[in-house]
C-alpha cells in the first residue's frame, strides 16, 4: 500500500469516529436534557446493544455473500461515509415539541439506525486491511494509521462538543461534527 492509502484509510476511520465518540460521550446528556429519564435514557442503550449483537454478525455475512457492483467493501464503505453523519444528525435534532413517548420512540430508533449505519462502515473496513495486501508488515502500517486517526478523533471529540454545544446548542454542534465526519470519510471510497 502506498503512503496516500494508509492516509486515507486513517482518515476514514479519524471521521467515523467522530460519531461514535459523539454518541457514546454525549447522546446520553442530550437526552437528559431534552427530558428523557436515566433509566429510560439506560433501557434505549440497553435495547440498541441487544441490536448491536444481533446486527454484527448478520452484517458480516452479509458483506461476505453479497457481491455489490464496485468490490466487495468499498460500496459498504461509501454508503456508511453517507449513513453516519446523517443518522448522526438525527441522533440530535429531536424536535421540543414532541410527547416524551414520541422523543423516546425517536432516539431509539435514530440509535438503531446509527448503529447500522456504523456498522456498514467497522465490517468492511477492518476487512479492507486484509485484502489491500498480505503483508503483515503493511497490514500493521494501516491498522496503526486508523488507530491513530481513532485517538486523534477522540481529542477533537472531548475538545469541541464541551465547548460548542453550550454556545450554539446541540443540533449545530452536531451537525458541524458530522460535516468534519463525511469530509474526512468520503476521499477513501
Amino acid at each position: 500500500t502506498t503512503f496516500g492509502e494508509r492516509f486515507l484509510y486513517g482518515l476514514y476511520a479519524f471521521g467515523a469516529i467522530l460519531s461514535y465518540y459523539a454518541i457514546y460521550s454525549y447522546f446520553q446528556l442530550y437526552l437528559t436534557d431534552i427530558g428523557l429519564s436515566a433509566v429510560v435514557v439506560g433501557t434505549i442503550f440497553i435495547i440498541s446493544k441487544v441490536w448491536d449483537a444481533v446486527n454484527d454478525p448478520m452484517f458480516g455475512v452479509i458483506v461476505d455473500k453479497v457481491h455489490l457492483k464496485g468490490g466487495k467493501f468499498i460500496p459498504w464503505l461509501k454508503l456508511g461515509a453517507i449513513a453516519i453523519p446523517l443518522t448522526t444528525i438525527l441522533m440530535f435534532i429531536i424536535p421540543s415539541g414532541l410527547s416524551m413517548t414520541f422523543k423516546i420512540i425517536w432516539a431509539l430508533v435514530s440509535l438503531i439506525f446509527w448503529d447500522l449505519a456504523y456498522t456498514m462502515y467497522d465490517t468492511p473496513i477492518n476487512a479492507l486491511a486484509t485484502v489491500a495486501t498480505t503483508d503483515t508488515n503493511e497490514r500493521n502500517r494501516m491498522y496503526a494509521g486508523a488507530g491513530f486517526g481513532v485517538y486523534l478523533g477522540g481529542i477533537l471529540v472531548a475538545i469541541l462538543v464541551p465547548m460548542l454545544y453550550p454556545v450554539i446548542g446541540w443540533s449545530f454542534t452536531i451537525i458541524a461534527l458530522s460535516i468534519l465526519c463525511f469530509i474526512s470519510m468520503i476521499p477513501l471510497p
